[in-house]
């Protein structure tokens, strides 16, 4: 009788300790989780339904306002420049969407060559800096040594752009954003830490759900869908690596990422350079 439209309900347990209790444990345990997950979906449809409704409605009425009657040249210049940066934020959603439904699909291959991640960390950073200036942030960049890792080198640049674009996004004027590479055993760590706004206790845990915003009157200003660090954290989780996350409201936020090298290598006939690497 237990079915997808009540997912609420459970086998009673009689005995908990004979054959057939823990058997009714064990099926409870596996609807729990079908439940959980059956959530998790229809959040994440009616969520993405939300996000693409937006920019579609935009489109729709800038375009009726114009076609209503004749317009002056700079009038349809305007029209079509909000047209344009909808279309972007549609098409930016979409290719969101699709990364991470090919990352659950497990279809998201994670090529495994070396990347020299400081000169990809820099590269990164020197992207960011017009962002940061214009917000009036202060953005260093500070590589304790080279370092190479296996890895896919598009994957991990969205990963850093991602997190050191967010750090700039909810660090106020005057604020600071640092980022350093630095190597602890047979790890790289990639830390950004800001002095922005902070995360409090409650909304810390769920920082990495899809369409999660800490900030939710910061959609329209930012023009994100609350999935940046989703996607970064598929992806360093593809490079079987960790990202943590430490803040404290009012006071910033530390966001970590530890890469692993590859193991079964024998480092003494690696070539002894000021390279690290794994």
């Amino acid at each position: 009788a237990i079915d997808i439209s009540c997912l609420e309900r459970r086998i009673e347990v009689v005995n908990s300790h004979d054959e057939i209790g823990k058997l009714a444990t064990a099926l409870n345990s596996l609807i729990s989780r079908l439940e959980q997950a059956v959530v998790e979906i229809r959040r994440f449809t009616a969520d993405a339904s939300h996000e693409i409704r937006t920019p579609l409605a935009a489109l729709r009425a800038e375009a009726e306002a114009v076609l209503r009657s004749p317009r002056t040249s700079e009038e349809y210049v305007r029209a079509l420049t909000v047209v344009v940066e909808e279309a972007t934020r549609l098409g930016r959603l979409s290719d969101q969407l699709l990364h991470l439904s090919r990352h659950d699909a497990g279809i998201t291959p994670c090529a495994r060559e070396p990347v020299q991640l400081d000169a990809l960390v820099l590269d990164v950073t020197d992207q960011l800096r017009p962002l940061a200036a214009a917000r009036g942030v202060t953005l260093d960049c500070r590589i304790e040594t080279a370092c190479e890792v296996p890895g896919d080198d598009i994957r991990l640049s969205q990963v850093f752009f991602n997190v050191v674009e967010n750090a700039i996004k909810y660090t106020t004027a005057g604020g600071h954003v640092g980022v350093q590479l630095r190597v602890g055993g047979q790890e790289a760590l990639v830390e950004v830490e800001d002095s922005g706004v902070g995360i409090s206790a409650e909304n810390l845990p769920r920082i990495f759900d899809r369409f999660y915003r800490v900030d939710p009157s910061r959609q329209c200003e930012d023009g994100g869908a609350g999935l940046g660090l989703s996607i970064a954290k598929a992806a360093v989780q593809a490079h079987q690596g960790a990202i943590e996350v430490e803040s404290r409201l009012g006071k910033g936020t530390t966001v970590t990422i530890r890469l692993p090298g590859e193991t079964g290598g024998d480092s003494s006939s690696l070539p002894q350079t000021d390279s690290v690497r794994f």
